[in-house]
């Protein structure tokens, strides 16, 4: 669920293959629970208090100095799988990918 912009003549098989496509702040915060012991200590709504997401290389940086409040967007019951997926990331602290 995820926005991609696409140019008009673009081909399937290029937007597949691009890595920016393939990189979002939420598998990326799997990829540094992977990486770094300190990010496993947070879950995923407090990660940007420690962390910053690098929008030019698709990744989370650690924070120098300073803080920042995170919130993650409103998901209905009705929803079912982002509901449940949501209330996780408020939970588990650490995660990572298969």
């Amino acid at each position: 669920m995820n926005i991609i912009r696409l140019q008009k003549n673009a081909k399937l098989k290029a937007i597949i293959a691009d890595p920016k496509n393939q990189k979002t702040m939420l598998t990326q915060w799997f990829e540094a629970n992977k990486s770094n012991k300190e990010a496993r200590e947070l879950t995923y709504c407090e990660f940007p208090n420690k962390w910053r997401w690098d929008e030019k290389n698709k990744k989370w940086v650690k924070r120098k100095h300073g803080f920042k409040i995170g919130r993650l967007y409103y998901a209905s019951p009705t929803e079912g799988e982002r509901f449940y997926l949501r209330m996780l990331l408020m939970i588990v602290k650490g995660a990572t990918k298969l």
